[in-house]
């Protein structure tokens, strides 16, 4: 006996994928508006496989929607990550480059198609500063015997 009303009311099913599938382009147009919004107070320009950009204390994501909408590159985000603002000062440079600068703090991957073009970003987190370890002379073997010996002279 089945008991899922989606699949006993086809009807019914019908209709809500027909209702899923209508608010779709009005979701697009609410991520097209907000990538809009975050370029209102700032400037964003992608064009000809460069960007310009010029932004203060923005959110990472919604600087990555934005540069995801004009520029076709995809942008994952780590949750933890979502809420880190930039500020950010480009002019004019090659798209991989200043997706480089954007991240200069940050962890990510970056992925290429087959015609070695940035497709995808995944920026995993936050970059940890390195700190060598302190050099010190190594500590000399005990027991062991040591000898020295001479510039041009025999051993006796």
């Amino acid at each position: 006996m089945n008991h899922y009303p989606l699949t006993r009311h086809p009807r019914l099913f019908l209709l809500l994928v027909l209702l899923c599938l209508g608010c779709l382009p009005g979701l697009r147009g609410w991520a097209h508006a907000q990538a809009e919004e975050i370029t209102a107070g700032s400037s964003l320009k992608i064009q000809n496989g460069r960007i310009s950009v010029s932004a203060k204390e923005i959110p990472l994501e919604l600087l990555c929607k934005a540069i995801e909408e004009k520029s076709g590159v995809r942008f994952r985000i780590q949750d933890a990550l979502l809420t880190d603002k930039l500020s950010v000062e480009l002019r004019d440079v090659p798209l991989l480059k200043g997706v480089k600068r954007l991240l200069v703090h940050m962890n990510y991957m970056l992925y290429f198609d087959q015609r070695n073009r940035l497709s995808e970003v995944f920026i995993v987190g936050r970059v940890e500063h390195y700190t060598p370890p302190v050099s010190r002379r190594p500590l000399p073997r005990r027991g062991a015997v040591r000898t020295r010996r001479l510039p041009n002279r025999p051993l006796p």
